[in-house]
């Protein structure tokens, strides 16, 4: 796979909501419900190398080894009106040890840092502003010896260097941070470099949410006590499931499915999607589901089965290709994005 992560940050109204969704929090970290790039939500913090951290993985379900490649795009913008000095705005790790990533000075410019930390490569003539949204994009490879980083800055490459230190192997997360008194970061990317699509820098790209409009199209669960249909979320931020208002079942096989809404708007090119549900299980027996989409009178269920916890935790899959149009399958177009339908399957 090509496109590993992406979150628009538009359902998140507290920090434990983030946190559900698979993000690691330190201290001193904000979530904001309308401040985002396009209207919608956004996180950040107030201090600058403590912020959110997600983990990646490459295609075999292991870290990022020699050799391999990480691309990462994200929004950010520096919140308080001024500029700090020195402060981290992106780290790649293996556990807690920093491999390589991405600082700014005082003057709002760009320097790449290798394994030990130390500056390899930096940006003078093109910098950034103060409350200003900026675009930025970095692209590493793996490697002791031989590694490269090419850094952009709204879309125009401020750093590349190469034969650097970027630490063989073992890359396991990504840790977003900011300016030392108040930071936001939006619309985040991650891609591995592998396949033929979506293997090299983007531009400047916008994660729509797009919500359920049509509840429950085909469905084996049963309402709960208050009767509710809602099976998977459809109301905006601020309004996550709990336990007055869900659809159940235990029977494996069982199956439920909504349509999505339409596009908010022609969003040009659509790269990939990401659908997502929110179960949780309710006795002590191991439970799994299976997340399913639905295109063009087709249903696919995605590759690998989900443990269900005992909270309600934010599962994910991502679909850069849209297997409704045949094989081999094509990217998708609105036409077949605002007929999708979306659920999962109960398999264990």
């Amino acid at each position: 796979m090509s496109l590993i992560f992406m979150d628009g940050f538009d359902l998140y109204s507290s920090i434990n909501d983030v946190k559900s969704a698979g993000w690691r929090g330190m201290d001193n970290l904000v979530v904001n419900t309308s401040g985002g790039k396009f209207g919608g939500g956004c996180v950040g913090g107030t201090v600058d190398d403590q912020g959110w951290q997600i983990s990646v993985r490459g295609d075999d379900g292991g870290t990022i080894d020699d050799g391999e490649t990480l691309i990462i795009g994200w929004y950010y913008k520096i919140d308080d009106g001024s500029l700090g000095n020195d402060d981290q705005l992106l780290g790649i790790y293996s556990g807690v040890n920093f491999q390589c990533g991405l600082r700014q000075n005082s003057s709002g410019a760009l320097y790449a840092r290798d394994d030990t930390d130390s500056t390899v490569g930096s940006a003078s003539s093109e910098t950034m502003s103060p409350d200003t949204w900026h675009y930025l994009e970095f692209k590493a490879s793996s490697s002791t010896s031989s590694g490269t980083i090419i850094v952009r800055l709204d879309e125009v490459e401020v750093i590349n260097v190469s034969g650097v230190d970027t630490q063989s192997g073992g890359w396991a997360s990504v840790r977003f941070t900011g300016d030392n008194a108040a930071w936001l970061i939006d619309d985040v990317v991650i891609m591995n470099g592998d396949g033929g699509r979506l293997n090299d820098f983007l531009g400047e790209v916008r994660i729509a949410t797009i919500l359920p409009d049509e509840d429950t199209l085909q469905d084996d669960f049963i309402q709960s006590s208050s009767g509710s249909t809602a099976s998977l979320l459809n109301t905006p931020s601020g309004s996550w499931p709990d336990d007055s208002e869900y659809i159940e079942s235990n029977n494996i096989s069982d199956e439920t499915r909504v349509k999505m809404g339409e596009m908010p708007e022609n969003l040009g090119t659509i790269h990939a999607i990401s659908t997502i549900n929110q179960p949780r299980k309710t006795n002590v027996t191991s439970k799994r589901i299976r997340g399913l989409i639905r295109s063009n009178g087709s249903t696919f269920l995605d590759d690998h089965d989900s443990p269900i916890l005992d909270e309600y935790v934010l599962n994910r899959t991502i679909h850069v290709e849209d297997p409704g149009q045949g094989s081999p399958s094509v990217l998708w177009d609105e036409t077949s994005l605002n007929n999708l339908e979306i659920g999962v399957r109960i398999t264990s």
